[in-house]
């Protein structure tokens, strides 16, 4: 009643103010008034009602005497962030309801100390203190974090802002804003941290990978190293194994060189005794004697450059091959030595001609050793002859398919999965060496094709299946 009898009373003081035009008596009822928000309420309708002591106050009243001092004050109060106000001194004058919140403080707990005392004073906060002080008495404004202590005596981080208050130059009053950031440290502490342990963690992958990469590089090197000193024994192997059938055809190449050499020289001491004896009359009979000399002296060429092209390291060059044209010359390598062997030859080959792309010094190889091994296969069971070795070429879809059968003892069944077995042979010491069925089995093998070996009990045949070239490319 007595909260209600106050309330009237300032009504009918504001009300006779507004009448006499004593403004500054209005602003104090304002300010000492413990219920000046309702009091502004009752008092504006009183306005609305009354509009002819309206019209009676300046334009500017409303805001500037009436509002301000209230409306300043609900702010500071429902402001987030926590305020403090201080003396000139630094003691506590005014402290708002965040603040309270966030401290447990109030303003009742604070009389005669400053925002300082609330610090968690370590060493380097007493030079804070000294610059933040000095800041602010020269009229600027402070920034900073610290360490504060609750009043339930917990300790948290803070950001400060303080502002001073300035009238007639000096400093008067201070304004403390403070915001609790001590989940957000922790948040970017954590966040660093684990930054920091990602960074780490790249490093040491970066580390680890670039060892790897160096670990692979090395690896690398090593095994192109490797694999060209393998490519070099190979080579060397593969030429050691022509050279050796070479020395095996030595004797046939020998006897077929041989034949054109009688017959030169059985002509050439027949023109020389006819010429003594003044026979030839014209040149008719002497070039024709010089055209068959001619004759035999351009086969032995062709036989000499055909070992020649034989015996020659191969380059691995790579170029379309005729089929049909391989195997005969292939076979005319060998086929000296198995007519003296009185061994029977058959060719058969493909009408279409098919073309394939490889490396002819190398394929003829594997053709001579087949039909070598053929030959001296027969010779073991036919030694006074009777033999017969047939080659065939035919084209099934996109691959060439060379046979190569003979007549002879045909292979053991438990000789036949070794047979491709580099050092295997079942030839008598010091006859093969075992690598001719190998090596021609891995040229075989580079060329894209198959090799394989079928011996009943009345044959041996060796097929032979390669691809064909369709449109300048192998079909693979």
């Amino acid at each position: 009643m007595v909260g209600k009898n106050r309330s009237l009373e300032n009504m009918e003081i504001l009300q006779q103010a507004v009448r006499d035009g004593e403004y500054e008596k209005m602003s104090s009822v304002f300010a000492s008034s413990p219920e000046s928000r309702l009091l502004l309420d009752h008092f504006l309708e009183y306005l609305e009602h009354h509009q002819k002591f309206g019209a009676l106050l300046p334009s500017h009243f409303a805001k500037k005497t009436l509002l301000n001092p209230i409306v300043y004050r609900l702010a500071l109060e429902q402001s987030s962030a926590s305020i403090e106000i201080t003396d000139a001194y630094g003691q506590y004058l005014f402290v708002n309801r965040a603040f309270e919140n966030e401290t447990g403080y109030a303003l009742k707990d604070l009389v005669g100390k400053t925002p300082w005392d609330l610090l968690v004073v370590q060493t380097d906060d007493f030079s804070m203190i000294r610059d933040s002080w000095k800041t602010v008495r020269k009229g600027n404004d402070w920034h900073g974090q610290a360490e504060l202590r609750k009043k339930s005596g917990a300790i948290y981080l803070s950001t400060l802002t303080i502002t001073p208050v300035i009238e007639k130059s000096i400093p008067q009053y201070y304004c403390v804003i403070r915001r609790d950031i001590t989940e957000s440290k922790r948040y970017e502490q954590a966040l660093e941290k684990a930054h920091s342990e990602l960074e780490s963690r790249i490093e040491e992958r970066t580390r680890a990978l670039t060892r790897t990469n160096m670990e692979l590089s090395l690896e690398v090197r090593e095994r192109c190293k490797a694999e060209k000193t393998l490519r070099e024994a190979q080579s060397q192997l593969v030429q050691s194994a022509k050279l050796a059938a070479l020395g095996q055809l030595s004797s046939g190449v020998a006897h077929e060189l041989n034949n054109p050499l009688f017959l030169i020289k059985g002509f050439n001491n027949r023109m020389i005794k006819e010429m003594h004896k003044g026979e030839i009359k014209d040149f008719s009979k002497l070039k024709e004697y010089t055209e068959f000399i001619a004759y035999n002296c351009d086969r032995m060429k062709k036989i000499i450059n055909h070992l020649r092209n034989f015996s020659r390291q191969s380059q691995n060059e790579t170029s379309e091959i005729a089929i049909n044209r391989l195997v005969s010359n292939s076979f005319s390598l060998v086929d000296e030595q198995i007519r003296l062997a009185n061994i029977s030859f058959i060719k058969i080959f493909d009408r279409a001609h098919p073309m394939i792309l490889g490396d002819t010094n190398r394929l003829e190889q594997v053709l001579v050793n087949l039909i070598s091994n053929a030959k001296d296969a027969i010779i073991t069971k036919h030694p006074k002859g009777g033999g017969m070795i047939s080659i065939k070429t035919k084209v099934v879809d996109t691959r060439v398919y060379i046979e190569i059968r003979d007549n002879g003892p045909g292979v053991d069944t438990k000789d036949m999965e070794k047979i491709f077995d580099p050092f295997y042979t079942t030839k008598e010491v010091g006859k093969g060496t075992g690598l001719g069925l190998s090596i021609s089995h891995e040229i075989v093998l580079g060329h894209h094709g198959n090799i394989c070996c079928h011996s009943p009990d009345h044959y041996t045949q060796f097929t032979i299946d390669l691809p064909i070239v369709v449109d300048k490319k192998i079909a693979i």
